[in-house]
């Protein structure tokens, strides 16, 4: 349900070691190994 949540969020913010990092461009979700490459694709 990543699409739908993403769709509906004003900001994403991933966590990940205790830290919080600002999503600016959604396939950075990708780059931070957060998700798969392509999860995204329709």
């Amino acid at each position: 349900m990543y699409r739908h949540i993403i769709d509906n969020s004003d900001s994403i913010y991933l966590l990940k070691n205790g830290c919080s990092k600002l999503i600016d461009n959604i396939t950075e979700l990708e780059d931070y190994q957060y998700l798969s490459v392509g999860k995204l694709d329709y």
